[in-house]
């Protein structure tokens, strides 16, 4: 990466020393003296904490988790709140570093804190002393006015002072799920392949008493429909899979033959696919990846997934395949994580007739019933 990104500009992940050659003409284009940065990639848990110093004390509202591994762009992700895959340990850890790391940097107001959970291990990735997009969500679940106290924490007032009791906030007993929301449909032949740089146009909140149907308010809301259409004719999900990918394969297309959906692959995919006992469908032996939409047209697809546009020589084929997707109203996505999880909310066959409608302003908080009141 360069020294200084603004969305994750010109950042890349390279897996091997050609990756890194190749990349290093494009991170140095712009400007001949700029330096390279670069860091060990880790395919861990990312976790964002908003906190707020007075220089004393420090309030952390609330921890969010992410749903993709750390590698996709904070604003490309799903985010949960509260982290449910995390054991208490690791939560408490966060808590004591944020504080730790606001107090030393001498901020007042708020900081964002982006960590990773790997192998069990805590690694900050980085701290932005600045507000965050996730601080409007975190204040609407937790109800914890994170810009107005921020404002008055700069102006010199305490947190005691405003009755605010330092440390990690009480859960609140809702889910909160933030999504991206993207503008492919606008731009059908723009590249959408997540990965560093920053591609959604906007975000969107599920709020629930379940963490699946907090998800599912948020993908439909973010323009998913997470339902399987009835009707006699078998539905089929599009897999084309990086192989260094071909470790989530198994769990994937398990799934998918599962909920009776028929796999149809690139050629080696598909051989990984068939490899597990699963049958899938060879796209190869028919056209090339470029001439799909009409096969996309009369199999019922109703997923794409593809993560194997790593390269310039086949980022053409998959833009032209995203592009046929836009047009027929057909998801496509680039990482398996956002898959696994889209995959389940169908599977739990939840509808919007069946979610409970929250009104966030009704919502018990505990920092409004005890939390950080004054004596």
């Amino acid at each position: 990466r360069p020294s200084y990104v603004i969305g994750g500009q010109n950042m890349v992940i390279a897996y091997d020393s050609w990756d890194v050659r190749r990349y290093a003409s494009v991170i140095l284009s712009g400007d001949a003296d700029n330096a390279v940065l670069i860091d060990k990639y880790m395919p861990g848990t990312e976790l964002e904490a908003d906190v707020i110093s007075d220089g004393r004390d420090v309030l952390i509202p609330g921890i969010m988790e992410h749903i993709e591994r750390a590698g996709i762009h904070s604003g490309d992700s799903i985010a949960v709140y509260p982290p449910s895959g995390l054991s208490e340990e690791i939560l408490a850890t966060v808590a004591d570093r944020s504080e730790k790391l606001a107090l030393a940097l001498g901020t007042k107001g708020l900081v964002n804190i982006q960590y990773l959970v790997y192998q069990n291990e805590l690694y900050v990735i980085e701290v932005n002393p600045r507000a965050s997009r996730t601080v409007p969500y975190l204040s609407k679940i937790t109800g914890v006015p994170m810009a107005d106290i921020a404002t008055r924490v700069m102006m010199g007032v305490s947190l005691r002072e405003m009755g605010y009791k330092p440390g990690l906030c009480p859960t609140v007993p809702y889910f909160g799920v933030k999504a991206p929301v993207f503008s492919f449909e606008k731009l059908p032949d723009a590249n959408s392949l997540l990965g560093p740089e920053m591609k959604s146009t906007g975000e969107v909140l599920g709020v629930a008493r379940t963490r699946s149907e907090a998800i599912y308010k948020a993908l439909r809301a973010a323009g998913y429909s997470c339902r399987l259409s009835p009707g006699r004719e078998k539905k089929g999900v599009l897999l084309s899979l990086d192989n260094r990918q071909f470790s989530d394969l198994p769990q994937l297309a398990s799934r998918l033959d599962a909920m009776g959906l028929r796999i149809f692959a690139t050629p080696d995919t598909a051989a990984a696919v068939k490899a597990l006992g699963i049958y899938a469908f060879d796209i190869g032996a028919v056209c090339s990846i470029t001439e799909l939409r009409p096969l996309m047209e009369k199999t019922g697809l109703i997923l794409v997934v593809y993560t194997g546009a790593l390269h310039d020589d086949t980022m053409g084929d998959y833009i032209k395949l995203h592009g046929n997707a836009v047009r027929l109203g057909i998801p496509c996505i680039t990482s398996v994580d956002t898959a696994r999880t889209v995959l389940d909310i169908m599977a739990s066959g939840l509808t919007d007739e069946v979610t409970q409608l929250i009104d966030i302003n009704r919502i018990v908080h505990p920092a409004k019933t005890g939390f950080g009141t004054k004596p």
